[in-house]
């Protein structure tokens, strides 16, 4: 019966402490009932980290009739949402599944949970029975969890049981199970409630081992002794403590137990027919070792030691020559730390050479060698230490040597223990699989195609163990519910078979019955989404080998951000093929054009220049051509959809036509920065740049491009040259003039940039197109052919070339003369043929010291406001949208269709008005007459101009002033609420 069942594990994760310990029991109990499993380890639900919360795509994916059986990890899994969230997640997804939860009980199913209170609290009277500990810190797991609250409750029964009052400032706010939640809970402790060791805190209790391991590392970094200066104890007893040193004390739970009966317990009631409803539970017990400050069994099972006032005055521990012996031994530069952690093993052997069973000592010894040996010290090097102490020790009795002897043979027995422990941590970070992982990682991101990520995939997967894996794509990224197409299998029995990304096997049903790949009998797979950042590309099925999930996790990343790459590499060179297609197409009929025209004009030598002409005509005419197709398509969807919206019969079909609308508007306001670009109108974003640190970040780049028969040479001024300008377009001039020098010497040359500061006046020997003042000079010269003479007054004119067919558009020099003279600069060119160009390029300095930035936070609540704006916009559609954000935002708003209107709606208001927000253009009154008659009234008003001309053509046909605020059409809300509120907070 049960070789055709198929279960589906549901967890947060699979890599660590109780999550690792949880699979493998479920993994191991599979494979004893020859049960089918996929496991799902999706992240919890809602992380609070995006970036751990992308797995979530595999829960909604997932569906229940792929399965006979869910179990769930409900405890973890529900962290960040409400328990209502959490039992509508299940029932929805698997109602009528039958299905086992994890730690939490959901309405009407059986729950394995561990008896988290009872070990806390043996745990509890451990610490204040044994070790008379009254002021115990506790670290809080989070709020809503069942486990972390059972685990707070056993605290705070034992201090009541033991009548120790509970005191709040010795717990913790609540907070998540990571390390770092342990760090910022001592910080709170020590830093912000001023609480002292000993004095207010003896001991720190936490919710889990990773918490304490937290508290571990910030004791460690703190000068702080565990547990001489401070006790700790944890939760869950993974293996993990047992590296510290010394050893964490902490609670054991058998989640493999656990994970192992609730297959068990699913399986029984699939073959009964009904579910149990009840919770069972599996006991914790303490795990003492020596962070409370014990001494571990090993050392404690070495013969007692008789006499309890034995006196040996031989023996001192200041003695002078004795320590700086010690000191000697460790390759550590002499410190006050290391001569007071020697003389602590001192006092600590006088004193235990005294008491009986004291043993001080060994706690002592540990510290000692836990802070000042490397990690692959000698092994022999803790009983060189405990020889040269032996050696200083004087004893003239019988009774005196058996007690030296037996303290001393308790330190080879923390020494061996520690060798032992350091042993095991090396082994564990030279694990050759975590090695051969890493390189196979390095190898995958390298990978330029799909093939040779499966290439590299198939050659490393046998030797890590990993018998199959699958990989799936997405049919849309932005909607996996619509399907998956498998484009790699690898068997290990059965080899590999590869599939075309757009042409693999399509499944709408991914695993479980039916599935794609499912034929084969007996499975257990591990379900890994692949992602890069925010994009979902699809998932990875692994069959596990090892049961460590961090192997699985690691892989999916290399994997989804080799994906990636690959992805824009192919859409890359598809875009790349298609201009080169195009360029060749255009090129072969000018060609054909040419020649034709040619022959026509043989004889005819002044038509010529008119010829010129048409064929500059002609190109300008095939780009308003394409720009009419564009603009066209781009109407018919907008206008199309919004005719559409009116009738919509759900919210999914509104949104639907709401995104064709923004998306088509998106790239219409895209398509008209590419035509001001070429006009040299765009609007650009400046910022203070210092000229020569840019060049010198850009020449790395230039000698790539050029390569390496051409030598580049950078002479920057001496003085700071700063400007005002967008970076990309400084870029942009300086590649395209390098690009076009290398193109003058296919044999190898040399390029020359210089830049030093000039001062401009009508006496200059440049005949420059500049107002008179400071400017930087950029001098661009290569020793190529040169330009002739008869057409160098061309060379910025767009579409003009003198490269082959195939090799060049004609717009990289006009786009340079395009961006010089929209920054109020100045180009100029010399030549002489068979030697040399120069390119002169002058733009004006800057004494700003800061760009013009927003220093609004992205919070969208600080975008609101509550102010009075007066609002003037002659166009209707705009001035509606505009007027309905205004006052969605909190403002009061007062519209107005042109400047004339404004005026009369002001009139004889009493109340004032913070900003004028007004179109430059408008009929009758503009913008500018409307803001010196509203100053009349309200001389400390704001003032915002927006207009879908760009800001350049309307301060030189003076419209408005530079130094104006000034917003350009299309804008979107966000940019217009951010520069209200910039221009209202100045």
């Amino acid at each position: 019966m049960n070789k055709n069942l198929t279960f589906c594990y549901l967890a947060s994760n699979i890599e660590m402490g109780n999550g690792r310990d949880l699979w493998a029991g479920i993994s191991d109990a599979a494979r004893d009932n020859h049960v089918n499993l996929i496991c799902i380890p999706g992240g919890r639900l809602r992380d609070t980290w995006e970036s751990l919360s992308q797995g979530n795509v595999l829960y909604d994916i997932v569906r229940s009739s792929s399965f006979d059986g869910i179990i769930s990890w409900v405890s973890n899994l529900s962290n960040f949402v409400p328990n209502d969230e959490v039992i509508d997640f299940h029932n929805i997804r698997f109602g009528n599944v039958p299905l086992v939860s994890l730690g939490e009980k959901l309405p009407g199913r059986t729950c394995v949970s561990i008896d988290s209170f009872r070990g806390m609290y043996d745990l509890m009277t451990h610490l204040i029975k044994e070790h008379a500990l009254t002021r115990i810190a506790y670290i809080r797991g989070l709020e809503n969890h069942i486990s972390a609250q059972m685990r707070f409750d056993a605290y705070c029964a034992a201090l009541e049981d033991n009548r120790i009052p509970l005191r709040e400032e010795l717990i913790s706010d609540y907070c998540d199970w990571v390390s770092g939640a342990g760090m910022d809970s001592m910080d709170t402790f020590l830093n912000k409630r001023k609480l002292r060791l000993e004095e207010d805190i003896q001991c720190i209790v936490c919710t889990s081992d990773i918490q304490a391991m937290g508290v571990y590392d910030y004791c460690r970094e703190n000068n702080i002794w565990i547990p001489g200066d401070l006790a700790l104890a944890g939760f869950n007893g993974g293996e993990e403590g047992n590296w510290c040193s010394p050893p964490l004390t902490t609670v054991k739970a058998d989640f493999y137990k656990q994970g192992y009966r609730s297959l068990e317990l699913l399986l029984e009631e699939i073959r009964t027919g009904r579910s149990r409803d009840e919770e069972v539970f599996l006991p914790s017990v303490p795990v003492i070792r020596q962070t409370c400050g014990c001494i571990s069994e090993g050392i404690r099972s070495i013969s007692d030691i008789g006499g309890e006032k034995n006196r040996y005055d031989s023996f001192s521990p200041d003695d002078e020559i004795l320590i700086e012996e010690l000191k000697a031994l460790f390759d550590s530069p002499a410190s006050v730390e290391l001569e007071r952690q020697i003389g602590d093993l001192l006092q600590s052997l006088e004193r235990d050479f005294k008491e009986k069973g004291s043993l001080h000592s060994i706690l002592s010894f540990e510290r000692l060698l836990d802070l000042y040996q490397p990690l692959d010290g000698d092994s022999t090097f803790p009983r060189t230490l405990i020889s040269l102490i032996e050696q200083r020790i004087g004893v003239d009795s019988r009774e005196a040597m058996g007690r030296v002897h037996s303290v001393l043979s308790r330190l080879n027995m923390a020494a061996g223990e520690i060798s032992m422990r350091k042993l095991m941590k090396q082994q564990r970070l030279s694990s050759s699989r975590e090695a051969l992982l890493n390189d196979m990682g390095q190898e995958i991101l390298t990978s330029y195609d799909l093939r040779n990520l499966t290439d590299i995939l198939g050659k490393n997967l046998k030797t890590l163990q990993i018998p199959g894996c699958h990989l799936f794509f997405y049919k849309d990224r932005k909607n996996p519910l619509a399907g998956a197409r498998l484009i790699y299998e690898y068997v290990q029995d059965e080899g590999e078979r590869h599939h075309e990304i757009g042409e693999g096997i399509l499944s709408r049903d991914f695993i479980g019955h039916g599935g794609t790949i499912f034929g084969r009998g007996h499975y257990h797979y591990v379900m890994e989404p692949l992602y890069h950042k925010q994009s979902q590309m699809g998932f990875a099925l692994f069959e596990p080998g090892p049961l460590i999930g961090t192997l699985y996790r690691s892989l999916a990343k290399f994997i989804s951000s080799a994906l990636d790459g690959i992805m824009l590499i192919t859409e890359l060179k598809q875009t790349q093929e298609a201009l080169e297609e195009s360029y060749a197409r255009i090129e072969q009929t000018v060609e054909q054009r040419t020649e034709e025209l040619r022959k026509e004009i043989r004889e005819r030598k002044e038509l010529e220049e008119k010829l010129h002409q048409s064929q500059k005509m002609e190109a300008v005419g095939r780009l308003a051509g394409g720009i009419a197709h564009d603009f066209n398509n781009m109407l018919t969807a907008i206008n199309g959809s919004a005719e559409l919206i009116g009738t919509y019969e759900n919210q999914e079909e509104f949104a639907f036509y709401l995104d064709i609308i923004q998306d088509a508007g998106s790239r219409a306001a895209d398509l008209v920065q590419q035509l001001l670009m070429f006009s040299r109108k765009q609007i650009i974003k400046p910022v203070v740049l210092n000229l020569n640190d840019v060049l010198q970040d850009l020449q790395k780049i230039l000698r790539r491009v050029i390569g390496e028969d051409i030598e580049l040479s950078l002479v920057t001024s001496e003085t700071e040259l700063k400007i005002l300008f967008d970076r990309s377009q400084i870029e942009q001039i300086v590649m395209n003039l390098v690009i076009n020098s290398r193109d003058a010497m296919p044999g190898g040359g040399r390029i020359f940039i210089r830049t030093r500061p000039y001062r401009h006046s009508l006496k200059e020997s440049f005949n420059l197109d500049l107002k008179p003042g400071d400017y930087v000079h950029i001098q661009i010269e290569d020793s190529g052919e040169g330009i002739p003479d008869e057409i160098l007054d061309k060379v910025f004119e767009p579409f003009f070339t003198t490269k082959e067919q195939g090799k060049g558009t004609g717009l990289g020099l006009a786009t340079v003369y395009g961006i010089v003279k929209q920054n109020r600069g100045d180009i100029r060119v010399e030549s002489i043929r068979g030697e040399r160009t120069v390119f002169n390029i002058f733009l004006p300095l800057t004494r700003a010291k800061d760009a013009p930035v927003s220093d609004l936070p992205a919070d969208p609540s600080v975008l609101r406001g509550k102010e009075r704006i007066l609002y003037a916009e002659d166009d209707g559609i705009t001035r509606s949208l505009t007027s309905r954000i205004l006052m969605k935002s909190g403002y009061s708003l007062i519209e107005a269709r042109d400047g004339e209107d404004a005026l009369k709606k002001v009139e004889g208001l009493a109340e004032p008005i913070d900003l004028l927000l007004t179109d430059v253009v408008m009929p009758g009154m503009g913008g500018m007459k409307l803001e010196e008659e509203i100053r009349r009234v309200y001389p400390r008003i704001r003032v915002l101009y927006t207009s879908g001309y760009t800001q350049d053509i309307i301060i030189q046909k003076g419209q408005i002033d530079r130094d104006r605020h000034f917003l350009a059409k299309p804008y979107s809300p966000r940019s217009l609420l951010e520069l209200i509120r910039n221009v209202l907070d100045r």
